[in-house]
């Protein structure tokens, strides 16, 4: 099968993924927003972003680099052995970690605090989320058991909370709905590797240390990342100290512009490992053009009709929130630049580094502008979603500006 074949078989297969979460998102979060209050489901909105600082830090960038080293090593299956056994024994210790920095920082934020019960299962949830081995099936290229095994996990959760959650004393149902569906998960993961053939090495402290510095800069990124998209809803928190209605609205225009950021992840998945073996900027490019036509298209048409897509996805109380949404567009349209213009584009020519260095800048800058805004209590929905949506531009700037200062790089490695 030719290069641009297989590129294209994974990326269907990681847009049948996309997609399906997108369906069921469209299925399980207006769901949510009608049964639970407007406050209810900013509680939601806190505990998913909370949470997902947690799961970022046990994740730590392998998907990246732990990615890039099996997709090198595919045919030598003990390399591959050694590559997951220490990254999973890494990721071990980072949960044991993580672990405690929750239960040490519970009493001081107050939402976690007032609602111990549900941010607990939400942590559950992401950082067992932060277990799939995902970043061995990529590796290989093997995109639909990815696709196959997430597309389950996630009806299951729908099932969970459609049988369940009938108001906001049922809030407890929406993280432990996803608690199993990431259990399966798992379960399900490494069932697949074994039937294709993996079997785990002997584990070594030393060989996890040596790859959890190798992804340290990976991490510094993955959690710069997070945090930019937490951020607004940790700030929201702050100002509010208790479940408001402008947490539920942020809540739910996140959610919608998070979703469409989602459909950018099969592509860049899809092309990275080929990137990273063949540095074919040719083809980088012919994704490139055609697929920044079709997002601006796209988000053009969000747009326009934000409000109304806010009151039909998450009920009419939400029409409000079609203003916030609009303001996040903007981020959301560049994130398809940032996002082809990182590791896809930096990585391959040795400049990584640069794709991290971004989002560290980024989320640095977010949070001095995120603290200005407290601090002179300027903290209002329109001026921190303005902050966010400034996240992604600041990122890619960098990246392009780097890229094109090294351009002389890519086009060596086209004539190899």
């Amino acid at each position: 099968m030719g290069d641009g074949h297989r590129i294209a078989r994974n990326s269907i297969f990681l847009f049948a993924l996309t997609f399906s979460n997108y369906f069921i998102g469209l299925l399980l979060f207006p769901f949510i927003s009608r049964v639970l209050s407007v406050n209810s489901f900013g509680i939601v909105g806190f505990g998913m972003a909370y949470a997902m600082v947690f799961q970022s830090i046990v994740e730590f960038g392998f998907m990246i680099s732990t990615t890039a080293r099996i997709s090198r090593v595919r045919s030598d299956a003990t390399k591959v052995s050694e590559a997951v056994t220490n990254t999973m024994l890494a990721k071990g210790i980072l949960l044991f970690i993580s672990t405690l920095i929750f239960i040490l920082s519970a009493p001081f934020v107050q939402m976690v605090r007032d609602h111990l019960l549900v941010m607990s299962l939400f942590f559950l949830s992401a950082a067992t989320a932060a277990m799939v081995p995902d970043f061995y099936f990529r590796g290989m290229e093997q995109m639909q058991s990815i696709a196959t095994r997430a597309i389950a996990a996630r009806s299951l959760s729908i099932v969970i909370v459609l049988a369940l959650v009938r108001g906001d004393h049922e809030l407890a149902a929406v993280p432990m709905s996803l608690l199993a569906s990431n259990l399966v998960a798992v379960l399900w993961a490494f069932m697949k590797m074994r039937r294709l053939g993996f079997r785990f090495s002997q584990p070594s402290i030393g060989g996890a240390i040596v790859y959890l510095k190798e992804s340290f800069m990976y991490f510094l990124s993955r959690v710069s990342a997070t945090i930019n998209q937490s951020m607004g809803a940790f700030t929201l928190g702050l100002v509010h100290t208790g479940p408001s209605y402008e947490m539920g609205v942020y809540s739910a225009a996140w959610r919608v512009s998070s979703a469409g950021e989602m459909m950018l992840l099969p592509v860049s998945d899809s092309l990275y490992p080929h990137m990273i073996n063949k540095r074919d900027y040719r083809l980088f490019w012919r994704v490139y053009f055609p697929g920044l036509v079709l997002w601006f298209l796209g988000c053009a048409f969000v747009f326009i009709f934000a409000s109304s897509i806010c009151s039909i996805l998450l009920g009419p109380q939400y029409a409000s929130a079609g203003a916030a949404l609009r303001i996040l567009l903007f981020g959301c349209f560049m994130a398809f630049s940032s996002n082809m213009f990182g590791y896809n584009a930096l990585a391959p020519i040795g400049l990584a580094r640069h794709a991290n260095f971004s989002l560290i800048l980024s989320v640095s800058l977010n949070a001095v502008a995120m603290l200005t805004l407290f601090a002179l209590n300027k903290a209002t929905l329109t001026s921190i979603c303005t902050v966010v949506t400034l996240s992604n531009l600041v990122i890619f700037a960098y990246r392009f500006s780097v890229f094109m200062a090294n351009k002389d790089l890519a086009l060596s490695a086209n004539n190899k």
